[in-house]
């Protein structure tokens, strides 16, 4: 079975194991004192937090902070994790070969959206176009 991901960074991805919301957009930039810093002042003023083009209350964000759904996507880059969804997400390619698979992926425009998902311990990176950042993975 393969599946195909766009991302900049496939190696972390694979190794970070989880997918963000909103595909990784409205992150907030820092480190984590500076995050840590922003949360406990929207908690303490009671405004709302804006990450991954979500609009959190004290109340939600501070369970979100809490229970781990805030992390950092990529060094000093914070998201909010699709806690929905286990592992990555992807599209399922119906190519039952890496030739096929590799024609497919290239031509298919669907790549934003709920996807699929697998899970990146068992996935493999088999082919990678680094100029549209296009990975296939086999399951």
């Amino acid at each position: 079975m393969y599946f195909a991901r766009l991302s900049n960074h496939i190696e972390e991805d694979l190794e970070r194991g989880w997918s963000s919301l909103n595909f990784g957009q409205d992150g907030f930039k820092g480190t984590v004192e500076d995050l840590e810093a922003v949360i406990n002042e929207c908690i303490e003023n009671d405004e709302p937090f804006f990450i991954s083009y979500l609009e959190l209350w004290p109340h939600e964000l501070e369970r979100m902070w809490k229970n781990d759904q805030i992390r950092e996507l990529y060094k000093n880059y914070w998201v909010v994790v699709d806690s929905d969804h286990l592992g990555l997400a992807g599209i399922r390619l119906n190519a039952t070969t890496l030739e096929g698979a590799i024609k497919e992926a290239q031509t298919r425009e669907d790549y934003f959206g709920e996807g699929d998902w697998f899970s990146p311990s068992a996935a493999k990176l088999v082919w990678s176009n680094e100029d549209r950042s296009l990975h296939i993975l086999e399951l």
